[in-house]
Parts: structure tokens; sequence; C-alpha cells
């Protein structure tokens, strides 16, 4: 019989026999990213921009002083979507949202904090993920992925014309 107990170290767990049993790696942020913009550029429904923002490398103090001369902002999420959804006899109505990538137990910097409560102070969407799974069903909610086992040759956009589609 073999019975596991938590052990004071982290993430580890030891075997009564004092073997420990292997440890499960988790996704660095930089992993679940490329990732999901994989998936992103195989999936993304046709008209929605979007991009990522390179603001949380290390830089020289020369390269960071002319960043932000030019106006980086601090806090800005690592993805960003622009679309336009159609909107009746007033044109098509432009939607942002914003998506911060973290590792597993990581946390927000205060000014990625700052930004999300400015987000939601107006009314825009901003979420937060450690893994490509929460970040697949928000990005479906919004209509940026198409539904579960569909792609977006078979989904009715509102607004969006297929090629060869009259007008």
């Amino acid at each position: 019989m073999n019975i596991t107990h938590r052990t004071k170290r982290r993430n580890s767990v030891t075997s009564v026999k004092g073997s420990k049993a292997p440890k499960v790696p988790t996704a660095s942020e930089l992993q679940i990213h490329i990732a999901l913009v994989h998936r992103l550029r195989l999936q993304c429904r046709p008209g929605v921009k979007f991009w990522h923002t390179a603001n949380g490398e290390k830089r020289s103090p020369r390269d960071a002083a002319k960043l932000r001369a030019m106006g980086v902002l601090a806090g800005v999420p690592d993805l960003i979507f622009v679309w336009s959804e159609a909107g009746g006899n007033f044109g098509p109505f432009p939607k942002i949202l914003f998506l911060e990538i973290k590792k597993v137990g990581g946390r927000l910097s205060p000014a990625q904090s700052e930004f999300g409560t400015w987000c939601a102070w107006n009314n825009i969407p901003w979420f937060t993920t450690d893994n490509v799974d929460d970040a697949v069903l928000i990005l479906r909610h919004h209509g940026i992925l198409p539904p579960e086992g569909q792609t977006w040759f078979n989904v009715p956009v509102q607004g969006l014309k297929r090629p060869g589609e009259l007008a």
C-alpha cells in the first residue's frame, strides 16, 4: 500500500516509502501565450485584428527611456482584440477586448491591476487567465473563436460576407 502525504516543500508529494512522486510541470506564461496565438492564427474570426504589445521584455535604460517617450503604457495587457459588429442603421459598432496572460500562480503588477480597474470603470472587456482552455472559453463567449467543434465557414456571423457572396 502506497500512501502519500504533502510535505512542507511546495508541490512535492512523498510516499510512505520516502520516494518523491514526479512533479507535474506547469506551463510558463510564454508557452501559454504562444499556444493561444497559434490557435488564434488558425481559428480567429475573420475581421478580428489582434496583436501583442511588447511591454514586458528586459531593455537597456536607453531603450526604455525612448519607448516611454514614444508613449509606451505600463500595464497594457498581453493581447488586444479589435473588431466591428453590424449596428443596424448606425453602421458597425467597434469592439475591443483585452486579455492578460499569467503563468499559473502569477500575479498582476500594480500597473496591470490599475489598467483592469480602468477597463471595468469604462465597461471595456478585460480578462486575465493562466491557461489556454479558459482563454478559449473567453474568446468563444465574445465571438472571436468559433463554437466548440465548428469553424467560421459553417457559423453565420452577423455582418460578415463570405468570399464571392453578393452584398
